[in-house]
């Protein structure tokens, strides 16, 4: 199967700049609920979750549609939080 356009970009630029990554400060800033802090770390994982959370559909004619699942994007931004707040407490 033909990779996207994001998967190509995502595959490009895997590895961010080392100034883009998250800092033991920021996941400080996490635990303490700092939106500012939460939204870079969502940010930096975004094309991540966009990937991953695609399903491929079939219909009866085997053709097949790319989906996002926003449902799942949500819970995998939530999941993202709670294991960097998790990371810090242990």
């Amino acid at each position: 199967m033909k990779k996207s356009k994001g998967e190509k970009r995502y595959a490009k630029n895997r590895y961010h700049e080392r100034s883009e990554l998250l800092t033991e400060k920021d996941v400080e800033l996490i635990c303490q609920k700092n939106r500012d802090a939460c939204n870079k770390a969502i940010n930096l994982y975004e094309e991540y979750i966009k990937i991953t959370s695609r399903r491929y559909l079939y219909d009866e004619y085997g053709n097949a549609y790319v989906y996002e699942d926003p449902d799942l994007q949500q819970e995998m931004r939530i999941g993202l939080i709670d294991a960097l707040r998790r990371r810090k407490k242990a």
